[in-house]
């Protein structure tokens, strides 16, 4: 994928570019979504009605990114197996490595993001919130 940082004339600042390989979509996954769809909300229909190839059998490249005060940025998307991370890269738009977020933490509201770090607050099955902190596994590292 490729991200582009443009400046305020339009013209492209810096480039983010990292190879990936497209993630499947577990099948259990994919039929759960698919069925998800093929219900229609009380008091709402689809117009053209529900077509099961439009759910990829991928996942996108990526889902969102933030950028950091210091003009890093993190990319967020979907690793092997439906767990998520984050490339990170630097301000000049060098690839720094990945941040992994441990299973059951997908959901984090992330509240500050460094060049280095990740800070949020995820909420447990009790309702109880945590503070937590990723970092980077730089690549080579």
């Amino acid at each position: 994928y490729v991200i582009r940082r443009l400046g305020p004339n339009g013209a492209t600042r810096v480039t983010f570019r990292r190879d990936y390989q497209p993630v499947p979509v577990a099948d259990s996954t994919r039929a759960r979504i698919i069925q998800e769809f093929r219900r229609e909300p009380r008091g709402y229909r689809a117009e053209n009605g529900f077509n099961p190839n439009q759910v990829p059998p991928t996942y996108p490249a990526f889902e969102r990114f933030y950028p950091a005060p210091d003009g890093s940025l993190w990319v967020r998307r979907t690793l092997a197996g439906g767990r998520i991370g984050y490339d990170v890269f630097a301000a000049n738009g060098r690839y720094e490595g990945e941040a992994q977020l441990p299973q059951g933490f997908a959901e984090v509201v992330i509240q500050v993001i460094t060049g280095d770090r990740i800070y949020g607050v995820v909420t447990d099955v009790f309702d109880v919130k945590y503070v937590v902190r990723f970092g980077i596994r730089r690549e080579g590292s």
